[in-house]
């Protein structure tokens, strides 16, 4: 009988001795997993980290740097405006300042940029940058004057032009260095009139090929608002266009501020002044509007203010033909 309970004791023990051994690994494997100390494993802390960040670069971020602000009281910089220079030459070097000093020049931004998911800015910076273009052009093709043709030269470069692109050496030479380097020759011509070195236009023909070129931007942006409304255009969104004509009328009612200095007695002479001012006005309220969601609403609220300015515009250009 004690032999008996011995060899079960033993058996016993060895029982358990073997359960301790299989038990050993579990332990060992299930201590293994790292902790944090919000009790998840970093993997997965890790994971939520990095959405956290994405969230915060690319969404709260971009949502600081979006900066789409019309200041139709801006005045152009002194060392834009020195006396005897352009007002109109001096907004125009302002206007292209002002969009590169907005956190950068957004069209052109690489995947990388916390604003490479905005859509709206980029589209109103471009649309400045598009009406300075037309009406320093319009300027180069009335004066052989060699500032005028290497801002024009400079403003041609495609807004999406990156640091490292496809044209010859294929580095350097980004849209927004070469507006600003446009906006500096702007400033050379003013600086020339302003010590005589030039004379400051004043005359009809210039005055109504600047009208004419204003006109054309304008119809053009008018004629885009007018195929969404009609659900004509599928190439890009409402908001696109809407920050499209915002950005037109943004930069044509701050030139159009300096025409009518630059070209006051001539103005005055053809009894101008009062299309002028409401097509100011007209531009003022489109430049104005800033809806967060927009509409077709929206775009016909622009499409009204674009008429009645085209409409007072045309009416000042027809003053200026020559008589026949």
């Amino acid at each position: 009988m004690t032999d008996m309970m011995k060899a079960a004791r033993e058996k016993l023990a060895s029982a358990r001795a073997g359960q301790a051994r299989t038990a050993a690994p579990t332990a060992t494997a299930t201590t293994a997993t790292p902790k944090t100390w919000l009790g998840a494993p970093r993997w997965a802390t890790a994971l939520v980290g990095f959405f956290v960040f994405l969230v915060l670069y690319f969404g709260v971020a971009a949502w600081v740097m979006d900066d789409r602000r019309a200041d139709t009281t801006m005045r152009p910089a002194p060392e834009a405006l020195p006396p005897g220079g352009s007002a109109t030459i001096a907004y125009a070097a302002s206007l292209i300042e002002q969009e590169l000093d907005r956190g950068g020049w957004t069209p052109n931004d690489s995947f990388l940029s916390p604003t490479a998911a905005l859509t709206r800015m980029p589209a109103f910076q471009t649309a400045v940058v598009d009406m300075v273009r037309a009406v320093t052009n319009s300027y180069t093709d009335t004066q052989t004057v060699e500032a005028l043709a290497r801002a024009s030269s400079e403003l041609a470069v495609e807004p999406e032009r990156g640091f490292f692109n496809g044209s010859f050496p294929f580095i350097g030479g980004s849209a927004g260095a070469r507006y600003g380097n446009a906006a500096d020759e702007l400033v050379v011509y003013n600086t020339a009139l302003a010590t005589d070195q030039l004379s400051r236009p004043g005359d009809s023909e210039t005055l109504r090929a600047l009208l004419e070129t204003m006109l054309t931007e304008l119809r053009r942006v008018r004629g885009d608002l007018d195929d969404h409304i009609r659900g004509e255009d599928e190439t890009g969104s409402e908001s696109l266009a809407y920050e499209a004509a915002r950005g037109e009328s943004y930069a044509a009612t701050l030139l159009l501020r300096g025409v009518r200095s630059d070209f006051a007695p001539l103005i005055r002479e053809r009894r101008i002044g009062s299309a002028l001012v409401e097509a100011i006005e007209a531009l003022d309220a489109v430049a104005a509007e800033n809806a967060s969601f927009v509409g077709t609403d929206d775009l016909t609220s622009q499409g009204y203010f674009l008429a009645s300015a085209i409409d007072a515009l045309a009416r000042a250009e027809a003053e200026l033909e020559p008589a026949a």
